[in-house]
């Protein structure tokens, strides 16, 4: 129900006919994107991000009344997400073609650091016969992750991005390798 209140009030740009891959534009006020990329990054602690503890993406931690907890706060009340986590990649980040675990119903990344327009997210067209199915937590597994055909390629913008429902078919990554030069910064809500 959640899903369906979001697509209907924000959420409206469909990728293709499948109806399950959304454009978002105009996430939160484009000045405290511009704000944010002014700001001092090493001012936030960092952690580890689940399932990816050894890649170079690390999650920002937001401190009070910082630029992150208001584009948080802008962020939750307006697609009436549970949470907001902030991923920073580092140089030498990529992401294989991959599927996200069943426990993802749904999911929305917004770019909101200054990056090249190639390190937005990729998704990808599979079939069945592409995907094997096992009772592991990730349950959907690609076969293959390179020469798959491209279902729509998101440019990294500020401020624009994709809200996702998950399903077995929705293969998705990362085509390109993050450079010291950039600043790939996104936020990042399940639900």
């Amino acid at each position: 129900m959640g899903s369906q209140i979001i697509l209907s009030q924000h959420i409206k740009k469909a990728v293709d006919k499948e109806n399950n891959l959304f454009i978002i534009e105009n996430a939160v006020d484009v000045k405290l994107i511009e704000d944010f990329n002014k700001e001092d990054v090493s001012l936030y602690e960092t952690s580890d991000v689940p399932w990816q503890e050894h890649s170079p993406r690390k999650e920002l931690i937001p401190y009070d009344n910082s630029i992150l907890e208001k584009i948080r706060e802008q962020i939750i009340k307006k697609f009436e997400c549970n949470d907001v986590k902030f991923w920073l990649d580092n140089e030498g980040f990529t992401m294989s073609a991959h599927i996200d675990n069943p426990a993802v119903a749904s999911a929305m990344q917004i770019y909101i650091g200054n990056a090249r327009p190639e390190l937005g997210t990729v998704f990808y067209d599979v079939t069945d016969e592409d995907v094997h199915v096992d009772d592991s937590a990730q349950k959907w597994h690609l076969q293959k992750t390179e020469g798959l055909k491209v279902r729509h390629a998101f440019n990294y913008k500020p401020n624009t991005g994709y809200f996702s429902i998950n399903g077995k078919l929705q293969a998705h990554g990362l085509q390109a390798t993050v450079s010291a030069d950039d600043f790939r910064v996104s936020a990042y809500c399940y639900f």
